[in-house]
């Protein structure tokens, strides 16, 4: 199986990845921009060392890891859960296979808005959204 991952995989990569967006003629953005002259371009971002210090880097990363271990907390445990409730085998995986496309949709989803709209705000509306059940209890 992972060797058919990767047979898969790996050619649809090689053929769509590019190494940098220079090689095609873009910005690194890949927006359409005047060329500027080496010594004047402005880099953003911060250094590794820089963005280790930072308070902001390290909520981003505590709310991306909480997310992220309560979704696939969710998934891991939803079959052994199902199970036990007496659902069959086969409505247990037909649930956990929509569940897996909804997470596609939902990421292919969230990354549309991240592209488009304000990130922090996307992201408050999609972290409230999620949060937004458990208070209901």
């Amino acid at each position: 199986m992972g060797l058919l991952v990767l047979a898969v995989s790996v050619p649809i990569l090689a053929f769509f990845l590019k190494e940098s967006p220079e090689g095609m003629g873009l910005p690194p953005d890949g927006s359409i921009a005047v060329r500027q002259a080496p010594e004047k371009q402005h880099i953003e971002g911060l250094a590794w060392r820089d963005a280790r210090r930072d308070q902001t880097f390290w909520l981003m990363v505590s709310a991306i890891s909480l997310v992220g271990a309560s979704v696939h907390g969710c998934v891991l445990h939803l079959a052994p859960m199902l199970s036990d409730q007496g659902v069959s085998p086969q409505r247990v995986a037909s649930a956990i296979s929509f569940l897996g496309i909804a997470i596609l949709i939902g990421r292919v989803g969230s990354g549309y808005l991240l592209d488009r709209f304000f990130a922090p705000r996307v992201a408050m509306c999609l972290f409230g959204g999620a949060a937004t059940p458990s208070l209901k209890t």
